[in-house]
């Protein structure tokens, strides 16, 4: 009569998630092997179910045992000296390991960015806003001269809206590259690899580590999601500045009759402004 019921029980606590140590001793790597493979490989991915305490991950043990099962190379002719065996069996863990430090490395360096490459990424964001700026003063000087305040501002905050949306849709626009297909992980079954090869490459991937630690001390390499803030507070001080200078405009728009007189006003404020660069502004050569 309990039968039934104990068995539905102990179904359950077998199935229940285990920590990220227990799983790695189940499947025989280290959790620092794992950890990044759990991260970077898509089939071993849908073995993390939640997370835990101090967000610590959940891994559903048979789940992430089948998907650890594929990645293996069909078992060949039983090694016939315990060396052998033992030799085959060093060869399998130091491959998971190279794997694991390899995922580990490529993760840290999606997480940082060169900052030379962010040096040039501002004053990137700096001329597509001053270009869209001066697109927007040609466009404006052929409709809001000699408008009220009210109409001229509707109008001018319409066309800087409109510019402004079109230079963030440029910057988010994917790249026309196809992503790269990730490397497959599974152990080579035709052709294993050299208990040596394992070892220099796994030096040779700790060497890098060494390597990007040390330039991230040199604050030669910054975060990529603070860079990426910093940029986006950039932006967005520019937009601002933009609108107000946009504001100041339509208060003198009326006064300002021609195309002419309201592009020169509008280059004044938007170079007060820091939206536009001086080197914009019309240079007087002497002869």
């Amino acid at each position: 009569m309990c039968e039934p019921i104990f068995t539905t029980m102990v179904a359950a606590v077998t199935e229940a998630p285990v920590s990220l140590r227990q799983a790695a001793k189940a499947i025989g790597v280290a959790p620092s092997t794992l950890s990044p493979l759990l991260r970077s490989e898509p089939t071993l991915q849908a073995a993390v179910v939640g997370r835990g305490a101090r967000r610590a991950m959940l891994i559903s043990l048979p789940v992430l045992q089948e998907a650890w099962s594929r990645l293996q190379a069909e078992a060949g002719p039983e090694p016939g000296s315990d060396r052998a065996r033992y030799q085959a069996q060093r060869i399998r863990h130091l491959w998971w390991q190279v794997q694991g430090e390899k995922a580990k490395l490529l993760q840290a360096e999606a997480l940082l960015v060169d900052r030379v490459g962010l040096d040039t990424r501002r004053p990137a964001l700096h001329r597509a806003v001053s270009s869209a700026a001066l697109a927007w003063v040609a466009e404006a000087a052929l409709q809001v001269p000699g408008m009220a305040p009210p109409e001229a501002r509707l109008r001018l905050q319409e066309l800087a809206h409109a510019a402004i949306s079109a230079v963030v849709v440029r910057a988010s626009s994917p790249s026309q590259e196809p992503p790269e297909e990730p490397p497959s992980i599974a152990f080579p079954a035709v052709e294993p690899p050299s208990l040596w090869g394992l070892r220099s490459e796994l030096e040779r991937l700790r060497g890098d580590q060494r390597r990007l630690d040390l330039l991230v001390q040199r604050q030669e390499v910054v975060e990529a999601a603070a860079a990426g803030a910093q940029l986006f507070e950039e932006g967005r001080r520019l937009r601002d500045a933009w609108f107000a200078a946009a504001d100041r405009l339509s208060i003198v728009a009326r006064r300002l009759t021609t195309a002419e007189t309201f592009r020169a006003a509008a280059i004044q404020e938007l170079t007060a402004a820091g939206v536009v660069g001086s080197v914009h502004c019309p240079e007087r050569t002497d002869s």
